[in-house]
């Protein structure tokens, strides 16, 4: 990915299936790295990946680039 991502974007995955929200972001070309809340992670930063933190219920419940 060689652009920055769109915050609008990234925002609009919050409330979405894991699942739907995972396929929205591969089909834009970001990498995805879902995460459970409290998930251990590492501290690099990429741009062209998004963090997708679920709930139990598989619901995104934030995300981020990163």
């Amino acid at each position: 990915m060689s652009t920055p991502p769109d915050d609008t974007f990234v925002a609009g995955l919050v409330g979405r299936p894991l699942d739907e929200a995972a396929r929205a972001a591969t089909d834009a070309g970001w990498l995805v790295r879902p995460l459970t809340p409290g998930a251990m992670m590492t501290m690099d930063y990429r741009e062209g990946r998004v963090n997708l933190e679920h709930d139990a219920d598989d619901v995104v419940t934030r995300a981020w680039v990163g």
